[in-house]
Order: structure tokens, then C-alpha cells, then sequence
């Protein structure tokens, strides 16, 4: 869970988002601009050790959005085409149809 008092003075972030006792997990510093990147970045991450790909994860994850419509249109309903292109911006928060449509790219698996 995301805890904002582990923050550190460079700008970083600690992040801990399951039980790690047990699993091979860690927490570990994740970079900050002024918003918050962490659903892609710790993607990135995992994936290929280095936050660098999240951009490209990212376009990945709205792809499959605007391809896969009507297995995600139920959620947003009218809203479905602005939402989509507010994802698509860097500055946007993940949430969890984006988180989603990265298991659904096979890009990520999922634990909750």
C-alpha cells in the first residue's frame, strides 16, 4: 500500500504493494515527478528491471482498450471515449481497467 511518509528527499517513493514474507518481493524506490506513475513504472520495472518502458507500456495498455471496447465499455458506459484519452496522457493516474488490459496483454500477471 502506497505510504506517502516513506517519501524521501530525492523525490523517491517506497512502495509496497503485497505481504512480501514468503514471496521473493521487495520494496524499493520508485522515481516521482509531480504526479503519481506508479502503475506503469512498477510494470516497467518488473518486467524489464528498469522503469524506462512505462511510457510504451502505457500506449500498450490504451491499444487494447480502444481494441478490446466492449469488454470494458460496461464500466465508463458514455464516458468510455474521454476517459480512454484521458489514460492515454502521461499525467494520468493507472487504475484498475488499465491494470487489467496489462494482464490482458499478458505484459503483467496480477495478485490481488
Amino acid at each position: 500500500m502506497y505510504d506517502d511518509s516513506k517519501r524521501s528527499q530525492h523525490g523517491l517513493h517506497t512502495i509496497s504493494l503485497l505481504p512480501q514474507e514468503g514471496r521473493g518481493l521487495s520494496s524499493r524506490a520508485c522515481t516521482k515527478h509531480g504526479w503519481c506513475l506508479l502503475q506503469f513504472r512498477s510494470i516497467s520495472y518488473g518486467l524489464f528491471g528498469t522503469e524506462a518502458y512505462h511510457k510504451a507500456i502505457r500506449r500498450k495498455a490504451i491499444l487494447y482498450l480502444r481494441e478490446h471496447r466492449s469488454d470494458f465499455e460496461a464500466f465508463l458506459g458514455d464516458d468510455y471515449d474521454s476517459w480512454v484519452k484521458e489514460m492515454s496522457q502521461h499525467d494520468s493516474w493507472g487504475d484498475e481497467l488499465t491494470l487489467v488490459s496489462v494482464v490482458m496483454l499478458r505484459l503483467a500477471c496480477s495478485c490481488l
